[in-house]
């Protein structure tokens, strides 16, 4: 017999953000036109992207794209806190920033750990 997963949500609250839709691209292959939609903070602050182009272009970086290794390294306690209490607990230790040579933005990801 199947068991179904259950999701719980720690946390839930309605906030103020800024929603922007803009054409990009040039037309062609590359880069087609495409309306991208990103959500700020009301000081300015980038706090999400949805980019259908990005997403064709790179499926193999499947990971929250940071602008900058400041804004993922700020990134690293919201994963260890989601992590508290989990069996991925045990591996926040590993947990650091760094720029993806895949696309070029910055992720939170686990440091490999060496052989002894």
């Amino acid at each position: 017999m199947k068991t179904k997963q259950i999701h719980h949500s720690r946390k839930a609250r309605v906030i103020e953000v800024v929603h922007t839709v803009t054409l990009e691209g040039d037309g062609t292959g590359e880069q087609a036109y495409r309306e991208v939609d990103r959500y700020w903070s009301t000081d300015g602050k980038l706090l999400a992207e949805n980019d259908p182009y990005m997403e064709v272009a790179i499926p193999a970086c499947n990971k929250l794209r940071h602008e900058t290794l400041k804004d993922a390294e700020d990134y690293v306690p919201v994963i260890r806190d989601r992590n508290f209490g989990t069996k991925k607990e045990k591996d926040n230790h590993r947990l650091h920033a760094y720029e993806c040579q895949e696309c070029g933005f910055f992720h939170v990801g686990h440091r490999r750990e060496r052989p002894q």
